[in-house]
Parts: structure tokens; sequence; C-alpha cells
């Protein structure tokens, strides 16, 4: 997703977002109120949330929200 915010393909970017939001090959939710899921198996989401899956979601998120490079401050 950070590589289509760094190309400027911002649409693309979040699309790529959607993913997470069930824009994907089993048209399943991976976020629900208690967070991001692990990831797709063959029979639907896998239940874990693990670390990695809550850090992928909100680095994804503030990639969005900030874009691939924050601006620093003077």
């Amino acid at each position: 997703m950070s590589f289509y915010l760094r190309l400027g393909e911002r649409a693309k970017a979040e699309l790529a977002f959607l993913w997470f939001h069930g824009r994907n090959r089993l048209k399943a939710p991976l976020v629900d109120a208690f967070g991001p899921m692990d990831g797709l198996t063959p029979k639907g989401p896998n239940h874990n949330r693990g670390a990695e899956a809550l850090l992928s979601y909100l680095l994804a998120w503030q990639a969005l929200v900030q874009g691939p490079f924050p601006e620093v401050g003077p």
C-alpha cells in the first residue's frame, strides 16, 4: 500500500486498504470491534489477533492519513 502512495496512486492505495474491510477473495472483513485478524484461510478469516495484525492495520491506516513520509515540522 505504501508503494502506491509513493507513486502517487492514492486510489490504488485505498483499494489495497479495503482488503482489511472485505475487499478480498473471500469478501470477508478482517476487522471487527475486537480489532484486525491475522489473515485469510481457505475457509474464512483466521480469528487469531496477533500484534502483527494490529501493527499492519495501524501502519496502513496511518499511511493513508499522513502519506508515506510524514512532514517534519520546523
